[in-house]
């Protein structure tokens, strides 16, 4: 992906209660990265409220690497 294709602008709306906005490329990715770090924090928490005293490994790759999925 070039620089030219991040600067590329789209009309994104979040939600139905929001109204459309324009955003870059670049920063709706940055948003997908940062927001799937956010939840997969959230999901560690609860696991741990529910007895889980370690949680190993929260990424996908290396869990599929794991469990013998190559």
């Amino acid at each position: 992906m070039s620089k030219e294709d991040l600067q590329k602008k789209f009309i994104i709306q979040w939600n139905e209660s929001d109204k459309p906005v324009q955003s870059t490329a670049e920063n709706i990715l940055f948003n997908l990265v940062t927001h799937n770090a956010y939840h997969r924090g959230q999901i560690a928490i609860f696991l741990r409220l529910l007895g889980f005293e370690e949680i190993k490994e929260s990424d996908f790759n290396p869990y599929i690497y794991q469990i013998g999925q190559k």
